[in-house]
């Protein structure tokens, strides 16, 4: 028995932090959400159903996804936010702001574009860090579930403008799910600048 302990710590030990800190499994097991694997890659994303979050665009209609991520290469699980817009005339912005709790929030993000008889969707998708967690928890402490603004731009140049309504509640489970099965447990710092946030205050 003892040497069959002896055996099993050893084991732990051999195992990366990152899968340690996570409890990736309990996770999975997660109600009220959809598992899937990410188009392409060996990535594991497990989503809410009740999304996505709805809103609309000057010219077109925009939709928010905040799920969780398994990234296989970088062996960490991470919040990931997708914003999808379907317009009229192709944008391919560089940078996407979200403005909540007087703060800005600008995420740099690649622009995946398809269009379909005159119909333009742009897919923005980028991971949160310990850099921009707190745009997360700022959704979360919402009073009021009112619009947010979210900004499109290229060059330092506002593009496009969109509102959409992203409960508190719902950000706050998400949030809460994601710390209590060890999320900033992991080594997220030098992920920043992967997935580069700049935070500012609202004038």
């Amino acid at each position: 028995m003892k040497k069959l302990i002896a055996l099993t710590i050893a084991m732990l030990l051999m195992l990366p932090a990152a899968a340690l800190a996570f409890d990736t499994e309990e996770l999975l097991r997660t109600e009220n959400c959809t598992v899937f694997e990410n188009p392409g890659t060996l990535d594991t994303v497990v989503r809410p159903m009740n999304q996505p979050f709805m809103g609309e665009m000057d010219d077109g209609t925009l939709a928010v996804f905040i799920d969780y991520v398994e990234k296989i290469d970088l062996d960490v699980t991470l919040v990931r936010v997708m914003v999808s817009m379907m317009i009229y005339e192709p944008a391919q912005a560089e940078e996407v702001t979200f403005t909540v709790g007087g703060k800005a929030y600008t995420f740099t993000a690649d622009c995946r574009q398809s269009e379909y008889d005159g119909v333009y969707m742009d897919d923005y998708t980028f991971c949160l860090t310990d850099e921009s967690l707190p745009f997360l928890k700022a959704l979360a402490q919402q009073k009021k579930d009112d619009p947010i603004t979210v900004c499109f731009s290229s060059g330092g140049e506002q593009m496009m403008t969109g509102r959409v309504v992203i409960p508190g509640d719902d950000a706050a489970w998400i949030y809460d799910r994601y710390i209590d099965l060890g999320g900033k447990k992991q080594s997220l710092k030098e992920l920043d600048g992967i997935w580069p946030c700049k935070i500012e205050k609202v004038k």
